[in-house]
This record gives structure tokens, C-alpha cells and sequence, in this order.
């Protein structure tokens, strides 16, 4: 709080600065070719580009305006060029005029309180009950009459005639065949890496997915994994700093990302052993074509030469991954309880909660400490991350584009395998590699233990976890369990959890290759409530009167999750992954035939699995609402304190 004042002057003075001395051409050169790219590119991801493109039009077509120039960008984007490069335009003046001389600014200081929750909850008893005194004895009586009313309507079921009103897609309209994305594997590149490429209409663009095989790191070493991959992108090499080559990327490219895929091999059985496990480091890029040969000199530079002896900045991002992940605990609980639920069961769940869960939270402040008292320590760890993934045989590439644009690419792909050496990293900041390859060290007994547990954050909703094995090791999993989960997930549970539970959300899902069943909520009032509900769930299938129609609708809301829109540099880099995991065009027709025979019998045999489930629990909630819950559950949730309060880190640090 004693800085808020120090953080406004520096605001209003770099802005003033600005105003004075103008953006460096540098700067303005990559955000005008960052915002041309992304204009041509029109990549509207899993968005569906034709309703982006009307959204587009209505901005201005609803003002009278013409539909096209909601989406056209060619004139106004020649005409800022054009006034950028005569003068004309200056940016210094819009931060002079909008910014410094706004009289319209506010700064506005939010400070933690930890009564805040109790002072809320007692506040609202206070009015509720104020109200009910002032209420005559009729009045009261219709609240409760008109509660009951309203549970009866959530609870009815609509009736046929009025979900046939509603317009819908037939199983004649679904495609009995998988969509094969062409793939084809370079035979000749240099030292016999190997080259996935798609042969796709990406309008001249390249994307480029630079993979490197984990394996070799140690358990140890994965929760330092989040901070080398930002380092690399934002620490700059030795020969630029981290703004340089941030302009670079901007100017050169269309954008490029560290990105770390825990997966599982393929299996036509549930397969949660630890040879299972696939863990791959990426740097995915894009560009133009006729700039593919400075992507691939780009990402061969942060690859061998990111400067990670860089104390400041590892403890930056160390210090805002912990703010991010203190915020995020309490904002998507449900996403943590899951990934530690998944910790509880294998390696690959594992993996998952220590460098992006509840684990990795914990281990960030023993990560700052480290940073600040011991950097030599640190930046060794961090070289020998980079030692043992940036090697030539760890490497393997994806590049997804037209015919052309591939074959303008491939000398410069050539190229960068030429330049990726046996070893990795620079002579001047070479690490020492240690520790055994995760998977040769891993014993299910570093599980995390499978207790049930409640997870202390400031909040007033709750995020409930459960979840466990319901197909076993070795059993096949049939493709009738994506359509009944996802049906449990859009009927049981969204009209008991969401509707009259009155959580933001519920879900259930299912993982066909690990055989584990998740139910979570989202934002919910209630906690043991909801465990009912979820222990009900098989019981709602075996009793399910279910209609052929129902079992239409649920296999078209199966199908409608596998054939989701995509964009090309999307079909690339899901046919990459099939490739990594080996999943064949014949394992994915297996998969969809097992869909769309999906029967009443299988209904019956999910339900049947489900009785038999005997989870784990993990809830995120406030440590109010949890105790609560335990005297309900005879103290079956440990009790976690996630988020440290400032007296506590304190102490930590001491």
C-alpha cells in the first residue's frame, strides 16, 4: 500500500515521457506488423470465422454504417502507414491529449481484509433478518409457497412436444468418417530429424512447432520449468536485451511461444504407467513465408542463447506466477481440485499438479527464496534444464502450410537443424545436468496421498471436486463413454448443480486413456450438497428411462465435441499431436464408430462403473464453509491453507 503513490508517479511520468520523445521505430515497426498479421491472418481459433466475420459487419451495419467496413481494414491500414511515415501522425500527441490531460482519471486502491468474508456474512444475516421482522405472517408464507413453487419448476422435466419445437441436427446429418488431415514426413532432412508437415490453405503463413523430448529432466527439476520457458522468451539473448528481441519478434514474425504438453501415449487401454507418459518442450512460431527464414533464426537464438542468468527477471516472473496463481486458485478453483485429484493417481496427473497446481503454488516460495538468496544455485538448474532438452536428438519439427510455403521454408528448416548442436546452451553459461530421467526415478508411493481434502482461500463460493478410477489398467475403454459423460455433464448435471444448486457451473468428465471420472462445480454455493449429488449420479443412470431420441441427442453432443471448427494451424497441431501420441486415422475411426453405436447397454454398464467409484475429494473453499461441511462429514476434509496472508509470508521468509 506504501507504494501506490511511487507506482502512480512512475505511470504518469513514463507517459510523459512519451509524450515528449515519441515511440522508438523499432517499437512502432513491430506493433504495425503485429496488428498487420493478425488483420490478414484472421485466425478466430475455435470461433467460427464466418459468425466472427458477421459480428464484424454488425458493428457497423446497427449504426447505419456499411456491413463491409466492419471487416475491411486494407484503406485505413495504407492510410496510417502513410501519415506514420510522412510525419503527419503522431502517437505522442493521443498520449499527450487522452492520457495526461484527461481530467477523467480515477486511481483506485484495493486492500486485502481478512474479516471482509465474516463482516459480509453477518451483514447479510443482519438484513435478512430486519427484513423478515418488518414481514407480516402472510407474506412470509407466500415466500415459502413460492420457494416451493420455484423448486418444482426447476425440478420438471420438459415435456417432448416442447424440446421438439427446438431446431436440431439428426444423426443422418452427422459424417460416419473421421476428418483425415493430411500429413507427410520429410525423409531427407539433415541427421535424419524428423519433419511432420500438413499441406494446408494457411494464405502464405507458416506456423512452425519446434518440439524436444523431456524425458531426460529430472522430477526435480520440473516446477522450474514455468520459469525457464518465460526466460527464454523474455530475457533476451546475449546479444539483445529483452525489449530488442521482443521488437524483433514483433517486426519479424506474426508472434512466437514457449509452450510444455504432458500428455499420454495412445492406448486402446487405460495405460496410467509411467513408459505412458509423453513430455515435450515447444517453441511455436508463424510468419509469412517469405520471413520463415528469420523465424527459424529467431527461435534458434532463444533456444541456445536465451540469457537466463538473469536474476531480476526470474524473480519477476517468480514473484507475479505467485500472485497469478494465488488469484487463480480462488477464481477457477475447479480446474486445481481437478489437477490435484489427478496428482493423487499417476505420474502424468502428477507432472500436471507440479507445474501448474496446488504443489506449484507451494513450491513458488521456496522458489523466491532460492532465487534471492542462493542465484548461482538457481541459474545452474535452469542451464541444465536447457542442456538436456536442446539437444538434436530430442528434436523433432511440425510445419503447417501450403505446398509453397512448405517448400520455400525447407532450407531454412534445414538450417536449424544443422544448428542445433549434440549440446545446448551458450559456453559462457553452461550448467551443470543432474538428477535421473523422471520416469526411471518414479514410484507410485511420490504419489500425492489420496486424502480428501478442503483447500483454504478467501472466498464466498466453493469449487467441489471428485473423482477416481472407474476403468482400470489394462481394460479397454469403449467410445460410448464420451457420449455418456458428456451427457451427464449437459442433463443431471447442469439442472442439479447449476439450476437448483445454484452454482455457476457443473461438469463431469471422463479421460478415456487414464479411465478416471471428474465431477466439478464451479462457483457453487453449496458443498455437501453437491457431494450428494455426485454420488447420485450412477443411480440417476441405472433408474434413466432413456429414449432412443436421448440417446440421439447425447451421441450428436459427443460428435460435437470431436468435430468442433478449427483452423488450419489448429488441424496441424492437433495432427502433430495424434502423431507424437501415436494415434493412428484407424484409432480415431474406432473411437467415432463406438460413438455413434452408443446403446441403452452402455448407459447401463457406465452406470453400473459409476456405483463402484470410490473417489477422492478436493474442495476449494473458504475455511468457514469447509468446517461447516466437516461436521456433516465427521472431519473427513483436511483442512489446506493455500493463500499465505502477509503476516504468514513473513514468517516464511524468517
Amino acid at each position: 500500500p506504501e507504494d501506490v503513490e511511487k507506482v502512480e508517479k512512475l505511470i504518469l511520468a513514463t507517459l510523459t515521457e512519451i509524450s515528449k520523445n515519441g515511440f522508438s521505430s523499432e517499437a512502432i515497426e513491430a506493433s504495425m506488423n503485429t496488428i498487420e498479421f493478425h488483420l490478414r491472418e484472421f485466425n478466430t481459433g475455435s470461433f467460427p470465422r464466418g459468425l466472427s466475420m458477421m459480428l464484424g459487419m454488425m458493428r457497423r451495419w446497427i449504426y447505419d454504417g456499411k456491413p463491409a467496413q466492419g471487416v475491411q481494414f486494407e484503406e485505413s491500414l495504407n492510410e496510417l502507414k502513410e501519415e506514420l511515415s510522412s510525419g503527419k501522425f503522431s502517437f505522442s500527441s493521443l498520449v499527450q491529449e487522452y492520457l495526461l490531460e484527461n481530467r477523467h482519471r480515477l486511481t483506485l486502491e484495493m486492500q486485502p481484509s481478512t474479516t471482509m468474508e465474516k463482516e459480509m456474512s453477518e451483514s447479510e444475516t443482519s438484513e435478512l433478518k430486519s427484513i423478515k421482522e418488518k414481514m407480516s405472517q402472510d407474506e412470509i408464507e407466500n415466500v415459502i409457497m413460492n420457494t416451493k413453487q420455484l423448486k418444482r419448476f426447476q425440478e420438471q422435466e420438459d415435456s417432448p412436444e416442447v424440446l421438439a419445437k427446438i431446431p436440431r441436427v439428426n444423426l443422418s446429418d452427422i459424417e460416419r468418417e473421421v476428418k483425415k488431415i493430411p500429413i507427410e514426413l520429410w525423409n531427407d532432412s539433415p541427421h535424419s530429424v524428423k519433419v511432420v508437415t500438413h499441406d494446408l490453405q494457411t494464405n502464405g503463413i507458416i506456423y512452425a512447432d519446434i518440439a524436444f523430448d523431456m524425458s531426460s529432466l529430472s522430477l526435480e527439476e520440473f516446477p522450474y520449468m514455468p520459469v525457464f520457458r518465460r526466460l527464454l522468451m523474455e530475457s533476451g539473448t546475449t546479444a539483445m536485451d529483452d525489449v530488442t528481441l521482443s521488437r524483433r519478434i514483433g517486426a519479424q514474425t506474426g508472434g512466437i511461444r514457449s509452450n510444455m504438453m504432458n500428455t499420454a501415449r495412445f492406448s486402446k487401454t487405460v495405460n496410467n504407467s509411467r513408459d505412458s507418459v509423453l513430455s515435450i518442450f515447444m517453441l511455436r512460431g508463424k510468419a509469412v513465408k517469405d520471413k520463415s527464414k528469420e523465424l527459424f533464426q529467431i527461435i534458434n537464438e532463444i533456444a541456445t542463447d536465451a540469457n537466463l542468468d538473469n536474476q531480476r527477471k526470474a524473480l519477476e516472473i517468480l514473484k507475479e506466477h505467485k500472485i497469478q496463481f494465488e488469484n487463480a486458485v480462488i477464481s477457477s478453483g475447479h480446474s486445481f481440485a481437478s489437477t490435484r485429484i489427478a496428482s493423487r493417481f499417476s505420474l502424468l496427473g502428477f507432472l500436471s499438479e507440479c507445474t501448474g497446481g496446488i504443489t506449484y503454488l507451494q513450491a513458488l516460495g521456496k522458489m523466491i527464496n532460492e532465487a534471492e538468496d542462493d542465484w548461482p544455485s538457481f541459474v545452474t538448474k535452469l542451464q541444465g534444464i536447457r542442456e538436456k532438452i536442446f539437444k538434436r536428438d530430442n528434436l523433432i519439427i511440425n510445419l503447417t502450410g501450403d505446398s509453397k510455403t512448405l517448400e520455400q521454408s525447407r532450407p531454412y528448416v534445414d538450417q536449424f537443424i544443422l544448428n542445433t548442436s549434440t549440446t545446448a546452451g551458450s559456453s559462457s553459461t553452461t550448467g551443470k545436468s543432474n538428477g535421473i530421467p523422471f520416469q526411471q526415478e518414479w514410484d507410485d508411493k511420490k504419489l500425492l496421498p489420496k486424502d480428501d481434502e478442503g483447500l483454504v482461500v478467501p472466498t464466498q463460493v466453493n469449487y467441489v471436486g471428485k473423482g477416481g478410477q472407474i476403468f482400470h489398467e489394462g481394460e479397454h475403454v469403449p467410445g460410448s463413454a464420451s457420449v455418456i459423460s458428456k451427457f451427464l455433464s449437459t442433463g443431471y448435471m447442469w439442472n442439479n448443480v447449476r439450476v437448483i444448486g445454484g452454482a455457476y457451473g457443473g461438469f463431469a468428465s471422463f479421460g478415456p486413456t487414464s479411465g478416471r471420472m471428474f465431477f466439478l462445480s464451479y462457483r457453487d454455493p453449496n458443498l455437501v450438497n453437491t457431494l450428494n449429488i455426485y454420488d447420485n449420479a450412477a443411480e440417476h443412470l441405472l433408474n434413466l428411462e432413456i429414449s432412443d431420441d436421448m440417446i440421439e441427442k447425447a451421441i450428436i453432443g459427443a460428435i460435437g465435441d470431436m468435430d468442433s471448427p478449427k483452423m488450419p494451424d489448429q488441424e496441424g497441431f492437433e495432427s502433430f499431436q495424434q502423431y507424437l501420441r501415436g494415434e493412428s486415422d484407424e484409432d480415431r475411426q474406432q473411437w467415432r464408430n463406438e460413438v455413434l453405436a452408443t446403446s441403452r447397454a452402455d448407459f447401463q454398464m457406465f452406470g453400473e462403473r459409476l456405483a463402484k467409484l470410490k473417489g477422492t475429494i478436493s474442495v476449494v473453499g473458504s475455511q468457514k464453509a469447509i468446517e461447516e461441511a466437516n461436521k456433516e462429514m465427521n472431519g473427513a476434509l483436511k483442512l489446506i491453507h493455500v493463500v499465505e496472508s502477509q503476516q504468514q509470508q513473513q514468517r516464511s521468509r524468517l
